[in-house]
């Protein structure tokens, strides 16, 4: 019988798992830096919306054919193993990426296949940590976790991209900028190795997985998450938030494109600002309003609103001009962070243990192909 969680949401096991999510996603913001400085914002880049539209594709798609995959990895080997291993893992990937992306006069696509392996390893990593939550945290202290965790992780990760930017601008060489982000990974990887082996799950006997057995275990996982309908019903309409969502992040960099250079900075400036927070908001409302209400309602009650207030800003949008894309910024941070919160809540309360890393890795891939599939579907139209 594995151990109960404790019944204070900030035991040492939440602020440890939550130490090793931002000390990443602070690597992730420096990281990302250094990527888009050598895919969108060189100097040899030329920046449109189809090569914004097919940067997305390029970065989200293809862990989406193995992700699967490697939830079964989380559901059979020890997570807090997946989290320290991978971390390093991380952490030699990037040297590599640094090293191929130096100014030789070499071309540059082995540095983007590593950048894919990166962010490969970088989604599992969040789906172990996803995976993990329920074994530091009561399942009553869940919706305030999964509050807390993602929102702190967004800072963290935009922390990442101010150090990354000011390192940018000492050095000029985004070699340096990934480097930096090593030496977070590898401090990640102590965090987690300060858990006991199975802390974090699963509690099924360990094996290794079969590579002929790996397609019966992926169905086995879909299945499990297809028949747990709260869970299932709370991706689909989260992945049915993100193609929308997609399709409004491609319409405001096509007019942040088409307006003159200080008012397009200042017009994606002040949509970041106001998208970061409305994603703070939902994670402080959201705990408080679940004291009275159910979480389903809130989530209703907080998309039907959200879907008046966009089709007001749509009618209005020729009176209103940038206003309209800050207003629209404020209701997407807010309803698609509550939404999330609602997603992990419902998977981490219905999904069996042994399910949760493939639950998780289902749930990020439907998470970052509906938001390119929204931004494609823009594009088409």
């Amino acid at each position: 019988m594995p151990p109960s969680p404790p019944a204070s949401l900030w035991a040492s096991g939440f602020r440890r798992l939550l130490a090793a999510r931002l000390v990443a996603q602070t690597g992730d913001g420096l990281f990302q830096v250094g990527v888009a400085w050598l895919v969108l914002l060189s100097p040899d880049a030329q920046p449109s919306p189809a090569a914004f539209a097919g940067a997305l594709a390029l970065v989200l798609l293809p862990f989406s054919f193995v992700g699967p995959f490697a939830g079964v990895l989380l559901d059979r080997w020890s997570r807090r193993q997946a989290l320290v291993l991978g971390q390093l893992a991380r952490a030699a990937v990037v040297v590599c990426v640094a090293v191929t992306a130096l100014p030789t006069g070499l071309p540059l696509w082995p540095a983007y296949v590593l950048v894919l392996v990166a962010l490969g390893l970088n989604r599992v990593l969040l789906a172990a940590l996803s995976a993990a939550l329920p074994h530091v945290v009561t399942s009553e202290r869940l919706v305030t976790a999964n509050a807390i965790a993602p929102t702190a992780g967004t800072i963290a990760l935009g922390t990442g991209i101010g150090l990354g930017a000011v390192v940018l601008g000492v050095t000029g060489s985004s070699p340096v900028v990934i480097a930096v982000a090593v030496a977070a990974y590898v401090c990640a990887a102590g965090v987690a190795a300060a858990f006991d082996r199975s802390a974090l799950g699963p509690h099924t006997p360990s094996r290794n997985p079969i590579l002929g057995s790996a397609a019966g275990d992926v169905i086995s996982g879909l299945r499990h998450l297809g028949a747990r309908r709260p869970a299932a019903t709370a991706l689909l309409r989260l992945s049915a938030f993100r193609l929308l969502f997609g399709a409004w992040t491609l319409v405001v960099f096509t007019l942040a494109l088409g307006a003159d250079p200080p008012a397009s900075s200042e017009v994606v400036a002040a949509v970041a600002v106001t998208l970061a927070a409305g994603y703070g908001l939902a994670a402080l409302l959201t705990p408080l309003v679940v004291r009275r209400w159910r979480l389903g309602r809130w989530v209703a009650v907080l998309a039907a609103a959200g879907t008046v207030v966009l089709a007001l800003t749509i009618a209005l949008a020729p009176a209103l001009g940038a206003v309209v894309l800050v207003v629209q910024a404020l209701v997407f941070g807010l309803v698609g962070q509550t939404l999330k919160i609602h997603t992990d809540t419902q998977v981490q309360r219905h999904v069996d243990d042994s399910y949760l890393g493939r639950a998780f890795t289902v749930y990020d891939i439907c998470f970052n192909v509906a938001f390119v599939g929204g931004a494609l579907l823009a594009l088409a139209t």
